[in-house]
């Protein structure tokens, strides 16, 4: 695998990474870990409310 990475992953489904997260401990690192996600946005989808360091924030709290 280039850039040096010893694994890599391409995930698509929620259930895809929590599998992963639940086998950490035997993945090889570095790894590459890419989530795929849905085009577009909801009809109902308002202006965004949080800033996107609070979302990274969020979203590392919810590993």
């Amino acid at each position: 695998i280039s850039c040096n990475y010893k694994s890599s992953y391409c995930l698509d489904t929620k259930k895809e990474l929590k599998d992963l997260f639940e086998n950490i401990e035997i993945v090889e690192n570095p790894s590459l870990i890419v989530i795929n996600v849905k085009r577009g946005s909801r009809e109902n989808l308002g202006r965004p409310k949080t800033t996107p360091i609070e979302n990274k924030e969020y979203f590392m709290n919810q590993m």
